[in-house]
């Protein structure tokens, strides 16, 4: 799949007919995710340019800009250029998910998010929430314990972190190669 650099980031997305996620990140967020994606970068002249993140380090970024060839540049020029702007990335939702939550979630939504927060749950060693628990206070404690805002919506980026955990195989960021042990 190829993606359109210069246009935003969903709308490319979508005419490759993938599902986009779209937010503001920190950079500790954006690690944490470690998924790669699209990020708008200020240039001097304060106008936005897309760039692809591949890679990210303790002191280095690797980004793909337009012109193709994959650059490392400093940790602290990257955030200078990024300053928490957008960034955009491709993710694979549950077969039953849908963008327009409803509540409850649809029955094969809800088996799936079930049987995966319990996964999650046995992979982090915590002890089994009370079958009587609901799927929402499910979501909450899953979402509370990894650090993301807890609302009880498994939403796109509550999804990506679950998925991630499981060992969903899906394109993680990488260290440059430099710095690659």
């Amino acid at each position: 799949m190829t993606l359109d650099t210069t246009l935003e980031p969903c709308v490319s997305a979508a005419r490759a007919q993938a599902r986009c996620w779209r937010t503001r990140l920190s950079l500790a967020e954006l690690r944490r995710l470690d998924r790669p994606g699209v990020i708008s970068l200020q240039t001097e002249a304060g106008e936005p340019r897309f760039a692809l993140l591949l890679g990210l380090s303790a002191t280095r970024a690797v980004l793909r800009g337009v012109a193709g060839e994959p650059t490392q540049m400093p940790l602290a020029r990257f955030g200078a250029l990024w300053r928490g702007n957008s960034f955009a990335t491709l993710w694979q939702p549950p077969k039953a998910y849908s963008p327009r939550q409803t509540k409850p979630p649809p029955p094969a939504l809800a088996l799936w998010l079930a049987r995966e927060l319990a996964q999650a749950q046995a992979r982090e060693g915590e002890a089994a929430m009370p079958t009587s628990a609901s799927l929402r206070d499910r979501v909450l404690a899953f979402q509370t314990r990894q650090g993301l805002p807890p609302d009880g919506v498994a939403g796109p980026r509550t999804l990506m972190e679950l998925q991630r955990l499981n060992g969903l195989a899906e394109p993680r960021l990488s260290a440059p190669a430099s710095e690659a042990l």
